[in-house]
Protein backbone atom coordinates (compact mmCIF):
# COMPACT_ATOMS: atom_id res chain seq x y z
CA UNK A 1 0.00 0.00 0.00
CA UNK A 2 1.07 3.69 -0.06
CA UNK A 3 1.38 4.48 3.05
CA UNK A 4 3.97 1.80 3.62
CA UNK A 5 6.07 3.34 0.94
CA UNK A 6 9.02 4.83 2.26
CA UNK A 7 10.27 8.14 0.59
CA UNK A 8 13.42 10.05 1.75
CA UNK A 9 12.98 13.46 2.27
CA UNK A 10 15.19 16.73 2.53
CA UNK A 11 14.28 19.31 5.19
CA UNK A 12 14.39 22.97 4.19
CA UNK A 13 13.49 25.57 6.83
CA UNK A 14 11.21 28.21 5.34
CA UNK A 15 12.69 30.83 7.74
CA UNK A 16 16.38 30.90 8.13
CA UNK A 17 17.69 29.85 11.62
CA UNK A 18 18.58 32.83 14.28
CA UNK A 19 21.95 33.57 14.44
CA UNK A 20 23.89 31.11 16.78
CA UNK A 21 25.77 34.37 18.58
CA UNK A 22 21.87 35.23 19.83
CA UNK A 23 20.96 32.33 21.63
CA UNK A 24 21.10 31.97 25.44
CA UNK A 25 23.01 28.50 24.76
CA UNK A 26 26.30 29.00 23.41
CA UNK A 27 27.88 25.83 24.45
CA UNK A 28 27.98 23.70 21.29
CA UNK A 29 27.80 20.09 22.95
CA UNK A 30 24.39 21.26 25.10
CA UNK A 31 21.32 19.25 24.38
CA UNK A 32 17.56 19.98 25.10
CA UNK A 33 15.67 16.04 25.73
CA UNK A 34 12.76 15.75 23.81
CA UNK A 35 10.39 13.03 25.63
CA UNK A 36 7.86 11.15 23.85
CA UNK A 37 4.28 9.67 24.62
CA UNK A 38 5.99 6.57 25.33
CA UNK A 39 8.95 7.95 27.29
CA UNK A 40 11.26 7.77 24.50
CA UNK A 41 14.10 10.39 25.09
CA UNK A 42 15.75 12.71 22.39
CA UNK A 43 18.86 14.19 23.01
CA UNK A 44 19.32 17.28 20.43
CA UNK A 45 21.72 19.82 19.25
CA UNK A 46 20.52 22.95 21.64
CA UNK A 47 21.86 25.02 19.20
CA UNK A 48 19.69 22.87 16.49
CA UNK A 49 16.56 23.78 18.30
CA UNK A 50 17.42 27.19 19.96
CA UNK A 51 17.93 28.18 16.14
CA UNK A 52 14.95 27.03 14.45
CA UNK A 53 12.38 27.51 17.69
CA UNK A 54 10.72 30.82 18.67
CA UNK A 55 9.14 28.91 20.91
CA UNK A 56 11.90 26.64 22.33
CA UNK A 57 13.99 29.56 22.75
CA UNK A 58 11.33 31.46 24.23
CA UNK A 59 11.25 28.49 27.11
CA UNK A 60 15.05 28.51 27.46
CA UNK A 61 15.29 32.81 27.66
CA UNK A 62 17.68 34.32 30.21
CA UNK A 63 14.62 34.51 32.48
CA UNK A 64 13.50 31.31 32.27
CA UNK A 65 16.72 29.05 32.05
CA UNK A 66 17.19 25.44 33.33
CA UNK A 67 19.78 24.96 35.94
CA UNK A 68 23.56 24.83 34.90
CA UNK A 69 23.70 20.86 35.71
CA UNK A 70 21.10 19.92 33.72
CA UNK A 71 20.06 19.65 30.26
CA UNK A 72 16.45 21.20 29.27
CA UNK A 73 13.94 18.79 28.41
CA UNK A 74 10.88 19.30 26.47
CA UNK A 75 7.75 16.84 26.82
CA UNK A 76 5.92 16.11 23.56
CA UNK A 77 3.12 13.50 25.26
CA UNK A 78 0.96 13.12 21.83
CA UNK A 79 4.12 12.72 19.75
CA UNK A 80 5.12 8.76 19.44
CA UNK A 81 8.70 8.07 20.23
CA UNK A 82 9.34 6.83 16.58
CA UNK A 83 8.44 10.37 15.11
CA UNK A 84 10.60 12.11 17.77
CA UNK A 85 13.64 10.39 16.75
CA UNK A 86 13.60 11.25 12.87
CA UNK A 87 12.71 14.84 14.24
CA UNK A 88 15.80 14.72 15.72
CA UNK A 89 17.52 13.06 12.84
CA UNK A 90 15.97 15.76 10.30
CA UNK A 91 17.30 18.47 12.81
CA UNK A 92 20.76 17.09 12.70
CA UNK A 93 21.77 15.51 9.20
CA UNK A 94 18.81 17.35 7.29
CA UNK A 95 17.34 13.76 5.69
CA UNK A 96 15.38 11.17 6.75
CA UNK A 97 13.33 7.99 5.10
CA UNK A 98 10.03 7.60 6.23
CA UNK A 99 6.53 6.74 5.16
CA UNK A 100 3.74 9.32 4.25
CA UNK A 101 2.00 8.40 7.87
CA UNK A 102 5.41 9.28 9.64
CA UNK A 103 5.68 12.24 7.16
CA UNK A 104 2.19 13.61 9.15
CA UNK A 105 3.19 12.85 11.94
CA UNK A 106 7.01 14.47 12.28
CA UNK A 107 4.92 17.57 10.39
CA UNK A 108 2.64 17.74 13.61
CA UNK A 109 5.78 17.68 15.89
CA UNK A 110 7.35 20.35 14.30
CA UNK A 111 4.30 22.30 14.86
CA UNK A 112 4.67 21.99 17.81
CA UNK A 113 7.73 22.90 18.47
CA UNK A 114 6.57 26.31 16.35
CA UNK A 115 9.58 25.86 13.41
CA UNK A 116 8.51 26.49 10.06
CA UNK A 117 10.04 23.31 7.82
CA UNK A 118 8.69 21.67 4.94
CA UNK A 119 10.07 18.64 4.14
CA UNK A 120 10.94 17.95 0.14
CA UNK A 121 10.55 14.26 -1.69
CA UNK A 122 14.12 13.91 -2.93
CA UNK A 123 12.50 11.06 -4.95
CA UNK A 124 10.62 14.26 -7.38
Amino acid sequence: STRDLTMTYLLKRDLDPVWLETLPLVDSSSVINLISSDGGQVAVPAVLLLGTSPLVRAILSKDHSPPAYAPPVISLPSVAGDVLQMVGALLATGKASVSAEKKIEIMEAFRMLCTEVSLIDLQD
